[in-house]
């Protein structure tokens, strides 16, 4: 994983676990679970769907997780990292 917290994260998950996360199981899961956290910290209201996409794409402070940063694409709403 590209970051240190990352790194923190891989490490605890191995000692729960006694595997390697991979990429694409439960490292994604994790990040998207607290970057959808963070927007409703952010934003404060869990309710407020459009606030927390709007704060999804502001690419002028995105989210940065233990996977890397989320950037949504404008037009395909595809996240790249």
């Amino acid at each position: 994983l590209p970051t240190p917290e990352g790194e923190a994260w891989k490490e605890r998950y191995r000692q729960r676990w006694g595997e390697e996360p991979s990429l694409y199981g439960p490292s994604a899961a994790y990040s998207k679970v607290m970057g959808w956290a963070a927007m409703v910290e952010r934003i404060g209201d869990p309710s407020d769907h459009k606030a927390i996409c709007d704060a999804f794409r502001d690419k002028t402070d995105p989210y940065c997780g233990i996977t890397g940063c989320f950037i949504f694409e404008p037009v395909t709403q595809h996240v790249s990292m």
